[in-house]
């Protein structure tokens, strides 16, 4: 109940919210988030010097904003298109796992939520690691499944030590 009800909220954060609907939200992070450099370079294809550029421009902004009035932060069409596909997997994703813990465990689409809200953190985590919050999803994914559910709880296991990964430099490593 408690996984269902905070996918809940958090999907209906965001669809009211509106910055899931243009992108905007995953679009911004991308452009000034120093913990998504590798993937807004690897996947959105902006160049590895646009983002330092962004996060001055953004201090600058905050620091100076009558002076300054607004400022364009460079992007790429690549990483628009790929921000606007992740906010709606997004919102995809989060219902799913939201309606997957609250609908009676007998129908379907509970089945397989557990397999949902796995999906949900790989496909998250690895892109945005807030590590924090997806331990804490791990270990209660975990800790409702059923023990005679071995694959989904070895898996659960897994996830948590594959996204130790996630810790690295991985910018680093590419340069």
């Amino acid at each position: 109940m408690l996984i269902g009800l905070t996918f809940l909220f958090a999907t209906t954060w965001k669809i009211l919210a509106g910055e899931y609907w243009d992108g905007a939200f995953l679009h911004y992070t991308f452009l000034a988030d120093e913990r998504v450099e590798s993937v807004a370079t690897a996947i959105g294809g902006l160049a590895p010097s646009a983002l330092p550029q962004n996060r001055l421009l953004e201090v600058l902004l905050k620091q100076f904003p009558q002076t300054i009035g607004s400022a364009t932060l460079t992007t790429s069409p690549r990483l628009q298109a790929f921000t606007l596909a992740a906010s709606y997997w997004t919102l995809l994703i989060e219902g799913s796992v939201a309606i997957a813990f609250l609908v009676n465990p007998i129908r379907f689409l509970s089945r397989f939520r557990d397999w949902f809200l796995i999906l949900f953190i790989a496909t998250t985590y690895f892109l945005l690691p807030v590590l924090g919050f997806d331990y804490i999803l791990i270990i209660m994914g975990f800790a409702q499944c059923h023990p005679k559910h071995t694959a989904i709880r070895v898996t659960y296991i897994v996830l948590f030590a594959f996204l130790q990964l996630s810790r690295l430099p991985w910018s680093s490593l590419f340069v």
